[in-house]
């Protein structure tokens, strides 16, 4: 029971970072995502949670 529990955290994670790079995405163009550190490396650390 313990370990389904920290498998359903995991999950809420993951489908929160899915969530916060949508969000970060959202009306942005591919420049936007290569010229702006702060939304790179924000889409990135999500990246690194949902992987």
């Amino acid at each position: 029971m313990r370990e389904k529990l920290r498998d359903e955290s995991r999950l809420r994670h993951i489908l929160e970072a899915i969530d916060n790079i949508e969000s970060f995405l959202e009306d942005k163009t591919r420049d936007d995502f290569t010229m702006k550190s702060l939304l790179y490396f924000g889409v990135v650390k999500n990246l690194e949670i949902v992987g």
